[in-house]
């Protein structure tokens, strides 16, 4: 090699390692995600004022670990506040949230984790009170037969049966509206003091608030006869070009996480009443199991409208 090319060559060999080094594949920063939990006992349980554990905090994790490129991030959530950063286009998602049509306006909804059907909560010395068969409570005949009153959340979402009954029965007075606590935890207590004759609430919520402290009243839980059907409840995520992308991402973790459904079940076995579980141990596995071979469909935003063609 000629002497005076010997700096051309270390240059170009220098060249080369650099874009060697570029090449190779570094680590790169986990990407974050925003999510807004509702604090609801045993379901998202908290801990000095922040989600701790509860059955929808470990789903999660196994749907995390589906996803080991997200960040997640964790804030109490309020729907008013929800409702409004949605309609601005402010990314970010929300659970544990049952199906509603203002919500679907902005965001999108991913199912997500099954749940049991709400059941009337009683006080257990009322039981004679109640139009009950079969062991069902009939909404109808509770209308119709008896003048007992009902507490409901003016936070939380019923099924359209619960939401129809409530409507019906307000008309005549006999509907108070309680917007103390978002989750509604108050309104099984106010039930064991008294205050009003039921209230609406799952029966794994039930008796997490039983088992967490003394109560004046013992309390039972009655299935409801028009709502015997399981039903989803999901994540919404904003409707917005990142919302429609994370929609498919989570999607596709959650139905890999459905395919294997005794992990799912695993976290409903510990938290639901032994007679509930009995009835509905079967349904949530095969809820699962098709869940995990059905891909949820996403309408594209508007103005990525013309970039995507669907799912």
């Amino acid at each position: 090699m000629h002497p005076c090319n010997k700096q051309d060559w270390n240059v170009r060999n220098m060249l080369v390692v650099l874009a060697m080094l570029a090449g190779l594949a570094l680590p790169t920063a986990a990407e974050p995600i925003d999510l807004a939990l509702w604090p609801i006992p045993g379901i998202v349980n908290l801990a000095e004022g922040k989600p701790s554990d509860g059955l929808a905090m470990e789903g999660l994790a196994l749907l995390w670990a589906r996803l080991p490129e997200l960040s997640p991030s964790y804030r109490l959530a309020n729907r008013p506040r929800q409702q409004r950063m949605m309609a601005e286009g402010i990314d970010f998602c929300a659970t544990p949230l049952f199906r509603r049509d203002d919500s679907d306006a902005d965001a999108y909804f991913i199912p997500w984790m099954v749940s049991t059907p709400i059941q009337a909560v009683i006080r257990a010395r009322d039981l004679e009170r109640f139009p009950v068969q079969d062991g069902y409570l009939s909404l109808a005949r509770l209308l119709h037969e008896t003048d007992l009153r009902a507490g409901i959340s003016g936070f939380r979402t019923y099924t359209p049966h619960i939401s129809e009954w409530t409507a019906a029965a307000a008309s005549q007075c006999r509907v108070e509206r309680v917007t103390g606590s978002q989750s509604g935890e108050n309104l099984v207590q106010m039930v064991s003091y008294g205050r009003f004759d039921l209230t609406f609430e799952l029966s794994s919520i039930s008796q997490t608030l039983a088992r967490a402290q003394p109560l004046p009243e013992p309390l039972l839980s009655l299935p409801l006869d028009e709502d015997r059907d399981l039903f989803e409840t999901g994540i919404y995520c904003t409707r917005s070009a990142w919302g429609y992308a994370m929609a498919k991402r989570l999607d596709q973790a959650i139905r890999e996480v459905a395919a294997d459904p005794d992990a799912l079940l695993e976290l409903y076995a510990s938290t639901m009443p032994s007679e509930t579980w009995a009835v509905f141990a079967e349904s949530m596995r095969n809820y699962y199991r098709v869940r995990a071979v059905t891909p949820t469909y996403f309408e594209p935003p508007v103005h990525t409208r013309g970039e995507e063609s669907g799912d």
